[in-house]
């Protein structure tokens, strides 16, 4: 597959059902290689099957969870769930929306909207470097 296309560009997929989310199986992951990760989750490329537009498919690994904090499980599932609940009520242009959310045996999954260009950290770091640069 070419390099992921601008935010809001319509993407082609294949027909495979395998890595679908969403209640009619309207969101797939396009690439196997996570586009980045932490701790306990990872964040994939998909798409939206019924539009075609890209999506950030974020899955939180329950198994990495536990094995690394068995005893913080509970605090976990409970940040997880305010975290869904605050970016359900949050409509700003600057904040990443969620579009779905669902848990199954494995992961708890996230489909969110796709923001080209890494994450927050990655651009306060070269917001840094360029003000550095500067002095």
């Amino acid at each position: 597959m070419a390099s992921a296309p601008a935010t809001g560009t319509p993407v082609r997929t294949s027909s495979s059902r395998r890595h679908t989310f969403g209640a009619k199986g309207e969101f797939q992951q396009t690439r196997k290689e996570a586009l980045g990760s932490g701790s306990f989750a990872s964040v994939y490329e998909g798409v939206n099957v019924d539009s075609g537009m890209l999506v950030a498919i974020k899955k939180v690994s329950w198994e990495k969870l536990e094995r690394k904090e068995p005893r913080f499980i509970q605090k976990h599932k409970l940040q997880l769930r305010n975290e869904i609940e605050a970016m359900k009520a949050l409509n700003h242009e600057n904040v990443v929306r969620l579009i779905h959310h669902q848990n199954s045996p494995k992961y708890f999954i996230m489909i969110l909207e796709f923001c080209a260009g890494g994450d927050l950290a990655g651009a306060l770091r070269k917001r840094k470097d360029t003000l550095g640069e500067q002095d």
